[in-house]
């Protein structure tokens, strides 16, 4: 049976648009297998849908990216086509879920170097911060003007509760002695 003919087959006989077929060449004998994968995550951006598959690929969890070069080619085109999904099989989604659901770990062992302490919000202790973020009303602004100048905040901001602070090197957090 042709290759065509074969994908216009499963294609008709399964309408889930959830799932997904895979072509694969087997060993030595070049006969090809139909699997079906399903779609444990949608991103918005490459970046991330490429750091969850990295952590899936380390854990030793088989995924592939759908759309990723459509949206490396012209970004803008991600929410229109559902973003970048990741792709897993079926026995493998809810190991992959634990993995993807793992919070952000507070310290780090670094070799070499030590403990490293993840950033933390003073206000409500979040990992989720930032520093640096781009000051988007002005950066706007500036595009509008033709003359288009990203400006950076010079804080740190907290996603979770929207507080912004400045450090200058090292700022106490809110259960250490002053």
């Amino acid at each position: 049976m042709e290759l065509g003919a074969l994908l216009g087959t499963w294609i008709n006989s399964n309408p889930d648009t959830n799932s997904i077929a895979r072509i694969e060449a087997t060993d030595n004998d070049g006969q090809l297998e139909l699997r079906t994968m399903i779609t444990l995550r949608q991103f918005r951006d490459l970046p991330e849908a490429l750091l969850a598959k990295a952590c899936l690929n380390s854990a030793g969890i088989e995924c592939m990216l759908l759309d990723d070069n459509l949206v490396r080619l012209d970004w803008f085109w991600s929410n229109l086509i559902g973003g970048v999904k990741l792709k897993v099989e079926p026995s493998d989604a809810d190991p992959a879920m634990e993995i993807l659901n793992q919070s952000i770990p507070e310290k780090i062992d670094v070799v070499g170097i030590g403990e490293y302490e993840q950033p933390h919000c003073p206000n409500c202790r979040s990992l989720d911060v930032t520093f640096r973020e781009l000051n988007r009303p002005v950066s706007y602004a500036t595009l509008w003007l033709n003359v288009p100048i990203p400006v950076h905040r010079k804080a740190w901001r907290c996603h979770s509760c929207n507080v912004q602070w400045e450090d200058d090197g090292f700022a106490p957090s809110p259960d250490s002695p002053s």
